[in-house]
């Protein structure tokens, strides 16, 4: 779903990519570094 998000809405693709990696560290799985990645790609 951010994915789409990033090119017309960052702040929208910010707040999912947040949550999942939210998520993903609560659980301790590696998809955490990728939602970490793909937030330090997006414009501030």
């Amino acid at each position: 779903m951010g994915r789409p998000l990033r090119a017309r809405d960052p702040e929208s693709a910010r707040t999912h990519w947040q949550r999942a990696l939210g998520i993903y560290t609560e659980l301790g799985v590696p998809e955490a570094e990728e939602m970490r990645s793909r937030l330090d790609e997006l414009p501030t």
